[in-house]
């Protein structure tokens, strides 16, 4: 992981308690809605901010993925305790990860989680995308392609990359989507305000 990236993730601590933010217009949830078997099944959030994690440590972002209608829903096809599933949500292999608003790209690189964007959509609010599989980007750092030194801007919606899981965990690690907010470089949780969020979509899955 380079300086820059770590650099990118050491975002401040968590911000709890009933702080109100103005996250202003122009946000999307950054999974699309997919449509299996004929059916929809928008994005949904698994994990939330602050949840435990081994050691003492929290959860600084959500986990978003795919949420089953009943236990037995796509249990054939997406088994649970592997890495298409478990008992209560799935993920499709090849899902878009997708710019949560217009920004520019501020670091995009592999680390030992899979590979991971940071997205500054100017002050004071930027995203961070971790455990994609691939993405469409090159290498950045400190908001420059580490190739040319030219920015690279995106639009909301845009494709950034595909979901994958986290390859410290193991080869049926679940796929989904680690997905954080920060405000003034302070991770915040985003489960409220992305009720409101547009939905992209929906994405058919062969």
């Amino acid at each position: 992981m380079t300086d820059e990236i770590l650099a990118a993730v050491a975002l401040g601590v968590i911000l709890v308690g009933s702080v109100r933010l103005d996250w202003g217009d122009g946000w999307a949830w950054p999974l699309p809605s997919i449509r299996v078997d004929g059916r929809t099944y928008p994005a949904t959030i698994s994990d939330g901010l602050g949840s435990p994690r081994p050691g003492g440590r929290r959860h600084d972002g959500v986990d978003v993925d795919y949420q089953r209608t009943s236990r037995a829903d796509l249990v054939a096809r997406y088994p649970p305790y592997t890495s298409s599933g478990t008992r209560g949500f799935f993920a499709p292999l090849g899902i878009p990860v997708l710019a949560a608003r217009d920004g520019r790209v501020w670091s995009a690189g592999r680390t030992a989680r899979g590979i991971m964007v940071v997205l500054d959509h100017g002050r004071p609010w930027s995203t961070l995308y971790q455990h994609l599989d691939s993405t469409t980007l090159a290498r950045h750092a400190r908001g420059l392609d580490v190739a040319t030194g030219a920015p690279t801007l995106v639009r909301r919606g845009d494709v950034i990359g595909t979901m994958g899981a986290d390859p410290m965990q193991g080869a049926t690690a679940f796929r989904h989507l680690h997905f954080e907010t920060h405000h003034k470089q302070t991770a915040v949780d985003p489960s409220s305000a992305m009720a409101s969020w547009a939905r992209p979509g929906p994405h058919e899955v062969a």
